[in-house]
């Protein structure tokens, strides 16, 4: 692959996005900016217990009966 597979914001339009224009880091195929803001996202997630999150109980207002 010659192109990241990443998108990133327009310059041009705020609401649209475009394909990075960057070369994917050897063996990888995002570039290396998004690949340590992909590893940095998910280590987040993990570190702050994402996981956790998901297995509260519904409040109240959310649950169905």
């Amino acid at each position: 692959m010659k192109q990241c597979m990443a998108y990133r914001v327009s310059q041009v339009h705020p609401n649209a996005w475009v394909r990075c224009l960057h070369r994917p880091a050897r063996g990888l195929r995002f570039c290396r900016a998004h690949a340590n803001g992909l590893r940095g996202a998910v280590l987040g997630l993990i570190v702050h217990g994402f996981s956790d999150r998901a297995n509260r109980p519904a409040t109240a207002g959310q649950r169905v009966n």
